[in-house]
């Protein structure tokens, strides 16, 4: 079964890396209402983490409140624009983060897939870890990316090392 219960009670999550992403989270707002309105769902919590990587949980407080929270609110499925909003961490991070939910009785819906991930079937788990390692991998090769131009801008173009950093890095000073 790939479909939401009609009327089930739910928390979103929504989680962008940066806080130069315009609209990424109303983006992903716009299709969890859309599913919301589908299936007459009912928002309990909306836990939101801006300007935070999904690599790691730790530095994610919206989601820890949610963990925290979560086991008390009566919910039944936690909504996700998709799995690399939720977790950039790989297969075995989104694992751990979906059996915490399962011990608390709440199970996960892609918004952007449209299914409903479920260990017991082959199709949902082996897209999750495909989804998964999607996204950590996409994460390995951004920051290589970077690395590169920005050790090519001090070599080959002569530019600063102290110039502004990248897009979603910080300046870290060491002398």
């Amino acid at each position: 079964m790939n479909e939401l219960p009609t009327g089930a009670r739910v928390v979103v999550y929504t989680r962008c890396s940066t806080t130069q992403q315009v609209n990424s989270i109303a983006d992903q707002d716009s299709e969890v209402m859309r599913v919301v309105e589908k299936y007459k769902l009912k928002i309990v919590k909306t836990y939101s983490d801006e300007g935070i990587s999904g690599s790691t949980i730790d530095e994610r407080d919206a989601l820890q409140n949610m963990f925290a929270e979560i086991g008390t609110l009566g919910v039944s499925f936690l909504l996700v624009y998709n799995l690399a909003r939720f977790t950039r961490g790989g297969v075995a991070a989104f694992w751990v983060l979906f059996s915490m939910l399962r011990d608390k009785g709440v199970r996960i819906f892609n918004c952007q897939s449209g299914q409903i991930i479920d260990e017991d079937s082959a199709a949902s788990a082996l897209t999750a870890c495909i989804e998964a390692s999607q996204a950590k991998v996409s994460n390995v090769q951004l920051a290589r990316d970077i690395t590169r131009t920005m050790i090519a801008n001090v070599k080959d173009r002569k530019t600063s090392p102290g110039s502004r950093p990248p897009f979603g890095y910080d300046r870290l000073y060491i002398d």
